[in-house]
């Protein structure tokens, strides 16, 4: 590791020994504990798919805590997904800083704002429930919330935590030391366990309303003719996104048997560029990419029959919504060094009869996962074989 990122790493860990001392000092005096747990605050600032693996623990946390007012907070992009939950009285957002110096503007933004927004809810329990290295500021915004209890997984569990994440334990008033690999849903509904609580449904749940539907108007709904299929051709990173010509070959190879509508849907700016090269080539029937809210995805796909798409998440959508398909995973689920990052053992589709595939075998220098910043390890996924699985899927 060089010389200049580890001065960062110690300035950071300096920087958060402070904030823990003046917490200390002036902020966290004679507070009582208490387990009736009247107002409940979650911090999930994470990605899409995240927050879907997240939706049961929302359900379990209302079921056993019926009473209690609960607050979600999650990043603006997520928020159209969690903002009809049955499950919380109350969602609210917080944006990051993106840029220079971010690390100390986001403490500086998570203390205004939990002092605006947080401090008068009077907080009995605040929980991050993320488990990976916390990137988003979580960590500080609980802290700054003035939550009696506050409980997060330890700095220890993992090896980026350890060093990217060094100190954050005192944050919190209580840590759990949890190092096995399991799928997120299940390390998710684990808080109810360590709250004492019981888990009675571990399904997926999604949200939306009349308005969303309206988005399928424009195709009259669940198409009877043929079979539909949403197409999703990138993902959060490109080691993560299964060649285009890939994508073009598999469809193509299934519009020669059988008579299907694609659908694209996604967003974001490579997404659109993939979307442009796939329809040069292929016929696509409906390109929603970039063009839809996160509820309005989840009610296009429950018109189609089929997903095919990356490690993304669109994918969980789909498997929310009950999809038959195929996705591509970057990493194989043997992969111990990365603690399971990016494999179908932890971030696969839950529950779901969507067929995940990984590479047969890591390339030299990714033994321990793929750290190629272009499409690599997931290139061994063949079409062959992923069209083979589709052929039962699509009764080709």
């Amino acid at each position: 590791m060089g010389f200049v990122v580890m001065i960062k790493i110690e300035t950071r860990f300096l920087f958060t020994k402070l904030i823990q001392f003046l917490g200390t000092m002036f902020f966290y005096q004679n507070l009582t504990q208490s387990r009736a747990y009247k107002n409940i605050l979650l911090i999930r600032l994470d990605e899409i798919g995240d927050v879907v693996l997240m939706t049961p623990l929302l359900r379990e946390m209302r079921s056993n805590y019926p009473e209690a007012d609960i607050t979600l907070i999650v990043k603006p992009q997520v928020y159209n997904l969690v903002e009809l939950c049955p499950y919380v009285n109350k969602v609210m957002t917080f944006d990051r800083y993106e840029g220079r110096f971010s690390f100390i503007f986001n403490i500086i933004k998570a203390f205004r704002y939990a002092k605006v927004f947080l401090w008068k809810e009077k907080y009995d329990l605040v929980i991050v429930p993320r488990w990976d290295t916390d990137h988003y500021g979580a960590s500080f915004l609980a802290f700054f919330s003035g939550g009696i209890e506050r409980l997060a997984y330890s700095e220890t569990v993992n090896v980026g935590k350890q060093l990217l994440n060094r100190g954050y334990d005192r944050f919190f008033t209580k840590v759990f030391h949890t190092s096995d690999i399991k799928h997120e849903v299940l390390r998710n509904l684990d808080w109810i366990n360590f709250l004492g609580g019981k888990v009675k449904n571990y399904s997926l749940e999604l949200w939306s309303n009349k308005e969303d539907r309206k988005v399928c108007n424009s195709f009259g709904g669940e198409s009877k003719n043929c079979f539909r299929i949403a197409v999703v051709t990138s993902a959060g990173a490109k080691r993560k996104e299964w060649d285009i010509n890939n994508f073009i070959d598999l469809i193509q190879r299934i519009r020669s048997k059988k008579n299907v509508e694609i659908v694209l849907l996604g967003g974001g700016y490579n997404t659109y560029k993939l979307g442009e090269i796939l329809k040069k080539s292929c016929k696509v029937e409906y390109d929603f990419i970039g063009k839809t809210t996160l509820r309005e995805t989840v009610e296009i796909l429950k018109t189609c029959s089929c997903f095919i798409g990356c490690d993304t998440g669109p994918m969980h959508l789909a498997a929310a919504c009950g999809l038959s398909g195929v996705t591509f995973f970057v990493n194989k689920n043997s992969i111990v060094e990365q603690y399971g990052l990016d494999t179908a053992k932890r971030f696969g589709p839950w529950n779901s009869h969507i067929v995940t595939f990984e590479p047969k075998l890591m390339s030299s220098g990714c033994e321990n996962g793929c750290k190629k910043e272009f499409a690599h390890c997931i290139n061994q996924i063949t079409v062959d074989d992923v069209y083979e699985k589709l052929k039962n899927i699509l009764n080709i």
